[in-house]
């Protein structure tokens, strides 16, 4: 367990962090970002993702990478970051999506433009998308693997 004490305490941290923004969120309607001529509508838990994946990623890479990957703690809550950021670029890709619908059904010179540069928007993100995926797969593989090597040398 005292191997584990730093790991729990950043994650003790980071649920304190987001227990504070839902409690300053409580009760106001969501948050709405105009991007041109487009209303994005963020909720409390996109908010909360939003906020919360960066930190986790950074801390527990920071942290993982400094021991090699072999702190199982470290990976553990790098792998939930990872799972997080998946979440947020999936949630994108979702909205890139709608705003290539919306430009599709309004036939302009200006929407047309539109349409083939959000085509790259999407392609892009979802190889981002793989590419947390892919790390989140081999992140844990690599914890499984410490696993399995602590267990058998006890």
């Amino acid at each position: 367990m005292k191997k584990y004490r730093t790991d729990i305490v950043i994650l003790a941290f980071l649920l304190f962090v987001v227990f504070v923004v839902w409690l300053a969120t409580r009760g106001h309607e969501p948050i709405s970002i105009q991007a041109h001529d487009t209303y994005y509508i963020v909720d409390k838990t996109s908010l909360v993702a939003l906020i919360l994946s960066p930190i986790t990623v950074v801390i527990f890479l920071v942290r993982a990478g400094m021991h090699r990957f072999k702190l199982i703690g470290a990976n553990v809550g790098l792998i939930i970051g990872l799972i997080l950021f998946a979440l947020v670029t999936y949630a994108w890709v979702e909205v890139l999506k709608g705003d290539l619908n919306i430009a599709k059904a309004t036939v302009d010179v200006y929407s047309m433009g539109f349409v083939s540069h959000t085509k790259a928007k999407i392609n892009l993100t979802w190889a981002l998308f793989g590419f947390w995926t892919m790390c989140i797969g081999l992140l844990s593989l690599q914890t499984v693997r410490l696993q399995t090597q602590k267990g058998s040398s006890r």
